[in-house]
């Protein structure tokens, strides 16, 4: 795909014509040097009670994840509200990886629409730094928190129940965290980003960048301003459990 200007309107697929009740488009890339951008979806005909569409995103082009934008509700994540009829909508995400595509799921017998998308901020060096291999972060900066279990509630100073403490992607001053918790069995356990000035005491942001809660194996990405030189992951409230998990990161703005 060709990228867009500023100004510009990319259609991010063909038209769609879906029967069955759930799909996604193929791997796209955000509209080059857009740290936000705008999805326009055009639904030209529905039979049946509704039709919602996710967008989801990738470091690999491959494995694709929900949003989680911070606490709480399904809402929370970067999904279209359920679109009942012919429309046209728009929605803002920031970009949270390399790729994205858009999933869609609903009560219908079929379903026609399209989609667009269009720069609203744009960084100098291309599509969350990575795609064109900018100078700035090349190769690709990507920071990985090794698996670790948490078997007890964080508390800003001690030493033993965080993972361990990485740096930050060079240069970035926004990033996503992709956290994969392969078993979780905290009671509403809450999974929480942390930030070192000396890589080695850990604080808490204001607002707290908090992972929407949730119980058992579960994959998600978080995208928020890099807010120290380094990082690390806690579970910081919750009935103790244990929880083994592996964190990857990329910047998404300079």
């Amino acid at each position: 795909m060709s990228g867009a200007s500023s100004a510009g309107l990319r259609s991010g697929l063909s038209p769609q014509s879906a029967i069955a009740s759930t799909g996604n488009s193929a791997v796209l890339v955000p509209p080059y040097g857009a740290a936000h951008f705008a999805i326009v979806a055009t639904v030209t005909g529905l039979t049946g009670t509704s039709i919602t569409f996710e967008v989801q995103w990738s470091f690999d082009g491959t494995n694709f994840f929900s949003a989680d934008n911070g606490a709480g509700a399904a809402t929370q994540k970067d999904t279209f509200t359920a679109i009942v009829g012919a429309k046209v909508v728009v929605k803002e995400v920031t970009a949270k990886a390399p790729y994205y595509r858009i999933a869609w799921t609903g009560t219908y017998s079929s379903a026609s629409f399209s989609f667009g998308d269009v720069p609203i901020t744009a960084n100098s060096v291309g599509p969350v730094g990575l795609e064109q291999g900018a100078a700035a972060l090349a190769p690709p900066v990507v920071g990985a928190v090794g698996s670790t279990t948490l078997v007890a509630t964080f508390v800003q100073g001690t030493t033993t129940t965080y993972s361990a403490i990485k740096s930050s992607p060079a240069g970035a001053s926004r990033l996503a965290v992709l956290l994969k918790a392969t078993a979780n069995t905290w009671t509403t356990g809450v999974f929480e980003l942390l930030w070192s000035y000396d890589g080695a005491t850990l604080i808490h942001s204001d607002p707290a960048d908090t992972f929407t809660t949730f119980a058992g194996a579960a994959s998600v990405i978080k995208e928020t301003a890099v807010k120290a030189p380094f990082y690390a992951l806690a579970i910081i409230s919750g009935t103790p459990g244990s929880a083994t998990f592996t964190a990857d990161v990329v910047a998404t703005a300079l």
